[in-house]
């Protein structure tokens, strides 16, 4: 079973790992791509132990609504939509920024991207163990 630590580190990888990919596909310079960067791991971080946090691990079968397939399922077809609507929305903040102020935006930017890509994770470690995940959040 997947402990507090590893949820914790693959969270922070993979929110790290989406926001920089993020910001370079926007075609963002450096100072976006490591902005992106450290707000995805951040994001990651809290994604990744979002899921215990709503649902405390007490036992073995404490996985509900927020451990589902679901969820991620659900997630997938929200996901799109409400990342255009993100990107417009830092895009119009970069417009005329300075340099400080820009690379600040980046690292917020990539909070949402990575939180998703941290909670993510959490719920693909847990498919890995013997309780896995339940489909609608009912045991």
């Amino acid at each position: 079973m997947s402990n507090r630590q590893e949820h914790l580190e693959l969270g922070v990888i993979a929110g790290g790992t989406v926001g920089f990919i993020r910001a370079l596909l926007r075609g963002g310079d450096l100072t976006e791509c490591l902005g992106g960067a450290v707000g995805g791991a951040l994001g990651g971080a809290a994604g990744a132990l979002a899921p215990d946090l709503l649902e405390p691990p007490t036992t073995p079968r404490h996985r509900g609504p927020m451990h589902s397939l679901a969820l991620v399922g659900g997630s997938a077809m929200a996901v799109p939509s409400a990342e255009a609507a993100w990107s417009r929305f830092w895009e119009e903040k970069k417009a005329n920024a300075d340099d400080a102020t820009r690379a600040l935006l980046a690292v917020l930017e990539g909070l949402g991207p990575g939180a998703v890509a941290g909670y993510a994770s959490h719920l693909a470690l847990d498919s890995g163990t013997p309780a896995g995940l339940p489909l609608l959040g009912v045991r």
